[in-house]
């Protein structure tokens, strides 16, 4: 009996250990919830436009940085100065959109691949101590500083459009320049998708190579589409690049008529009255696409480049962000205290152990 006694009082000692157990083990879960995130997420935004932005204003202000995007607008200006309003110059306005969209093909596809492959290493640190979420971070380095990375478009686009005579319209020039926004966000939105993913610098920059390739090659410059087989004319149609060449053509030759050169053998279909009409130019170069597909098409790229890039990286930051590695509800406190008090900071959580 006493023996029974004495294993009956440890049975309801154990018990009540694991209901102590249960319970701290639901209250610190209750402090990581409350606490992971302090200050709320536009505080978030701000600390993190904050950083972020000075870093974004230094890259593109900086001495060479400026004199690379004046070289660009001199070069380009000079090339196409005062374009005329004959059928050659319908000509040279198609040209002058393959630069122009390509120009701002070539920065933001480049500067997103490598956009994530800087900042892994202190996101990753950031993320185990629960400074801020992943969304606070993707919002704050991929939106919210577009603004500072579009200022070199917009006084590209004022500069070439009004020295070339693109158009004599006040409301081109600004569907143009929101057009060139729109082509910038799409190709750093590629760019960001390689970066996230992870993959090798070296794979990334063949994978760019190849897509500048047929972006441009299949943009209609170096070969009448028409000329080529029927089989492959999808390559063509699936040609974003080219979706946004025949989009700004359109907006640049709205209610433009150009005068014929010449009659007869070699002049564009369209000029046996002597003048070529902004439709007639536009079917004589191939560029006749609808535009509200046009703008569909790219929006629609837009935005599942942006969802995938997230994903992919919350897929390869899932070790910081699930706490693998040792994030517990202190070193989460300790984090969302910094944010809240205006500083970001990262704990090496690879040297500080977690006492559970």
């Amino acid at each position: 009996d006493d023996l029974r006694a004495v294993v009956d009082k440890q049975a309801a000692l154990m018990s009540d250990l694991g209901t102590i157990s249960k319970t701290r083990s639901a209250n610190d879960s209750q402090h990581s919830a409350s606490f992971r995130y302090n200050a709320p997420f536009g505080r978030q935004l701000v600390l993190l436009l904050q950083r972020h932005g000075k870093h974004v204003a230094h890259e593109r202000f900086e001495k060479q940085s400026i004199i690379l995007n004046v070289g660009l607008i001199v070069i380009s200006s000079l090339l196409w100065l005062q374009l005329d309003y004959t059928d050659e110059d319908a000509r040279s306005r198609f040209t002058a959109c393959i630069w122009t969209l390509g120009t701002w093909l070539f920065f933001p596809l480049f500067g997103g691949m490598t956009l994530f492959l800087a900042d892994r290493p202190m996101v990753s640190k950031e993320l185990k101590v629960g400074c801020y979420p992943l969304s606070a971070y993707y919002v704050a380095r991929t939106l919210l500083t577009l603004p500072l990375e579009f200022v070199w478009p917009t006084l590209w686009i004022t500069c070439f459009f009004w020295a070339t005579r693109l158009s004599p319209s006040p409301i081109a020039y600004i569907l143009v320049l929101l057009l060139v926004y729109l082509n910038y966000t799409v190709f750093q939105s590629v760019g960001l998708l390689m970066s996230a993913s992870n993959m090798p610098l070296s794979r990334a920059n063949t994978v760019s190579l190849l897509l500048i390739t047929y972006l441009f090659a299949w943009s209609g410059l170096m070969m009448d589409m028409s000329r080529v087989p029927g089989w492959l004319h999808w390559a063509s149609d699936g040609n974003i690049y080219a979706v946004s060449i025949s989009l700004m053509f359109r907006i640049i030759t709205e209610d433009v008529d150009y005068t014929c050169s010449r009659n007869g053998s070699g002049s564009p279909e369209g000029c046996s009255d002597g003048v070529l009409t902004s439709t007639e130019a536009r079917r004589w170069l191939g560029v006749d696409r609808s535009p509200l597909l046009c703008v569909l098409s790219l929006v629609l790229l837009l935005v599942l480049c942006r969802l995938l890039s997230f994903a992919l990286l919350r897929y390869s930051l899932r070790d910081a962000i699930d706490g693998v590695r040792c994030a517990c509800p202190q070193q989460q406190a300790k984090g969302s205290e910094s944010i809240g008090n205006g500083h970001i900071k990262s704990e090496d959580a690879d040297v500080q152990e977690c006492v559970l």
